[in-house]
């Protein structure tokens, strides 16, 4: 949690009510800046502490279990799992049965969803086996016990020939673990997940991005002979609660998507037994220890990025733009503005878009709302000098804005500075008035590094979506397989044993953004951003902040 100190009076930031005049003595201001000295700083250190390890005494445990074989023919995923770290001396396997109906074939058990060595087992009549003591697993070098963490699973397939009654399983196992640790049998019959999306252009980007990484992920399980497939279930509607209970209904209580900062707190406050992977509902609210998972770090720690390279720049007054409307744009606004004032610069009142202002459609409200932008922007930059003021637009459809505030001179004396999402998009490209406008203010944003394979899965995003890949399109691609592999891990799809699953996995996974570490919070922990800017109609890489 951020903490905001305490600044002598003269030196507080204040956010100014609407109307109000702005009047503080300052020293008069220089000229703004060229555009091509933008200096690069370091980025901010971001804190991921995270309470100590509890250790627990060792005690040795055995245990009976019992699971039912269905009488369908195919394989029926038999999954052990335990409650906190185990090390595994023995497991063995008891199924009744007539003829040979039942078997385990060579290499198919699973330890962390990787497959273990073994000649595969077959019985008459029954099938009773040791897999462990004495038994046909054997690990490299022959070495036992078998390390079952707590986010883990052990994954023994049993094939299922010829008609017959379902059984019952009887599974004995003894294992070394602390003294609250328990074991469980399940079973993982892959089901459908969840995968809600806004409609309008934003969300199909987003469902093409996370549908070309769930292509991807079911290429490596068939590759790895897993025998299942990540099969989401995707709905499209802004009706968050209809979606969900439809869903729950079916039988899922885990998803991709839901990119809409509005549908993942409705998720989170509605749901928090259901379990969610985001790509890019980035908003601060949802910074919590939850079971709400984002591939992307929070507008939290992108405001405090931002706000750094701003402040590093020479700005000392922000001047926000957003909808009021609009959870997302509001808690980017207050996430870069909180940031700011943590810094010692000052805030504007900024201009705060109503619902009856519809900018993105209606050209007049469009003007309206640029002619008070630009007002704003010129008593500031009388104020305190143009190259102090910068504006901040948090809209993620903004052409019609930049279109109308283009026409107006006073908005070029300013520095500009967008959202993340604004990276690569053809609005600020090649001719036009906007383009013209971004490369005269130096428009820059910033986005997360990009220091993975990108290059090999850019190509393919570009043309699912319909845009130039950004860090939020990469992000979707990699939530499909952040949730892939953790059901991989667990042999699972119940949230609660994926919400424990996915922050190991993520920190030993890197995608096409790089590493994937996640904070406590559950959101990816970047530690490098990229900055860039709109250079003669063309977005180009200033720098690293690092």
């Amino acid at each position: 949690m951020r903490t905001i100190r305490e600044r002598p009076a003269a030196d507080v930031l204040r956010i100014l009510p609407a109307g109000a005049a702005l009047v503080l003595l300052i020293s008069a201001a220089p000229a703004m800046a060229d555009l091509d000295d933008l200096d690069i700083p370091p980025a901010v250190p971001v804190s991921s502490d995270t309470a100590p390890m509890r250790m627990q005494d060792p005690t040795l445990w055995t245990q009976t279990m019992y699971g039912e074989i269905p009488r369908d023919i195919g394989t029926h995923r038999m999954v052990v799992w335990c409650s906190g770290d185990a090390l595994l001396y023995s497991l063995g396997l008891y199924i009744p049965g007539e003829g040979n109906r039942y078997s385990i074939a060579a290499d198919s058990v699973r330890l962390n969803g990787m497959a273990l060595d073994h000649p595969g087992y077959s019985g008459e009549g029954d099938l009773r086996t040791d897999l462990l003591q004495g038994g046909p697993i054997t690990l490299e070098g022959g070495a036992l016990p078998l390390v079952l963490p707590g986010h883990g699973s052990l994954m023994v397939p049993v094939v299922v020939t010829g008609e017959g009654a379902a059984a019952r399983a009887v599974v004995d196992v003894s294992y070394v673990s602390g003294p609250h640790t328990t074991c469980s049998l399940d079973s993982f019959e892959p089901e459908m997940v969840g995968a809600v999306f806004t409609d309008g252009a934003f969300g199909n980007v987003m469902r093409a991005s996370v549908g070309v990484g769930v292509d991807d992920f079911n290429v490596y399980l068939e590759g790895t002979g897993a025998g299942w497939r990540l099969e989401p279930e995707v709905i499209s509607t802004g009706d968050v609660a209809q979606a969900v209970v439809e869903l729950q209904d079916a039988g899922m209580r885990t998803h991709l998507g839901f990119p809409a900062s509005y549908q993942l707190e409705a998720l989170a406050a509605g749901y928090p037994d259901h379990l969610a992977v985001s790509c890019c509902a980035t908003v601060g609210s949802l910074d919590a220890d939850d079971r709400i998972f984002r591939a992307a770090p929070s507008d939290t720690q992108m405001g405090i990025q931002l706000a750094h390279l701003m402040q590093h720049n020479g700005i000392d007054v922000l001047l926000p733009v957003w909808r009021t409307h609009d959870s997302w744009e509001t808690g980017y606004r207050n996430s870069v503005a909180g940031a700011f004032l943590d810094l010692g610069g000052m805030v504007d009142e900024g201009v705060a878009i109503e619902d009856d202002e519809d900018i993105v459609d209606d050209g007049e409200d469009a003007a309206r709302v640029a002619a008070r932008l630009v007002e704003r922007i010129a008593s500031l930059a009388e104020t305190h000098g143009a190259g102090r003021v910068a504006v901040f637009v948090a809209i993620y459809e903004e052409a019609a804005l930049l279109e109308a505030v283009s026409q107006h001179g006073a908005a070029r004396d300013v520095r500009w500075f967008g959202t993340d999402y604004a990276v690569g998009t053809t609005l600020y490209t090649g001719e036009g008035s906007v383009p013209e406008f971004a490369s005269a203010v130096g428009y820059t944003a910033l986005q997360v590094a990009v220091s993975g394979s990108a290059a090999g899965v850019s190509p393919a995003l570009a043309e699912a979506a319909g845009r130039p890949t950004n860090h939020d399109m990469l992000a979707a691609y990699e939530s499909a397989w952040i949730l892939g592999l953790a059901m991989e891990h667990t042999q699972s799809s119940d949230p609660g044993r994926l919400a424990g699953a996915i922050p190991h996995v993520a920190d030993r996974y890197a995608g096409t953004l790089g590493p994937m570490t996640m904070d406590p919070n559950g959101d990816l922990a970047a530690d490098a951003f990229e900055v860039w800017s709109v250079r003669g109609g063309e977005w180009t890489l200033m720098g690293i902040m690092e």
